[in-house]
């Protein structure tokens, strides 16, 4: 079919942050179940794109907006944390989605970096620690391993969680 794009949005006025989003106002959904010959599913299942938005919230202590796109230091810095929330929410309008992204913020804004930073190494560990496979042998074995643990990351990574494998 035709390749359709939307572009993302930058939200103007956000108060010293960087906010931006996606929302999908069309989806391929229905076709693509059709092309695979799945129509049946059309009736009973619920389009998961349609409407879908998501995007990201940027901030940090120090940091003011130079404008809808852009952070600096309001000054000289030795050090500085920039901190970036990401949220989706389906469906959602652009207030929806706002408020969903701005309460996710206020929660790791509670956080404080060197308890997020812990309890990130640590959920890692555990999950390399409590089962693995490693195929030996020649450079196939090798790449099945590889393969194994690549995929084995991205699922642990985009399991459903409020954040990113921190406390909380």
């Amino acid at each position: 079919g035709p390749k359709i794009s939307h572009p993302d949005t930058v939200l103007a006025n956000q108060d010293n942050r960087v906010v931006w989003y996606h929302r999908n106002p069309t989806s391929p959904w229905e076709q693509t179940l059709r092309l695979q010959g799945l129509a049946p599913a059309i009736q009973t299942g619920k389009d998961p794109l349609l409407h879908r938005t998501f995007g990201g919230l940027m901030r940090g202590d120090g940091l003011v907006g130079v404008d809808d796109r852009t952070l600096k230091t309001a000054g000289p810095v030795r050090t500085m944390r920039l901190k970036i929330d990401t949220h989706t929410q389906v469906p959602a309008t652009e207030q929806e989605w706002l408020a969903g992204i701005k309460k996710q913020a206020a929660a790791t804004d509670e956080i404080q970096a060197p308890q997020a930073t812990r309890s990130h190494a640590d959920w890692w560990s555990e999950f390399w620690n409590r089962s693995w496979i490693y195929v030996t042998g020649d450079d196939d074995a090798f790449a099945v391993t590889q393969g194994y643990l690549l995929q084995r990351f991205v699922s642990a990574a985009g399991a459903e969680c409020a954040m990113p494998h921190t406390a909380g």
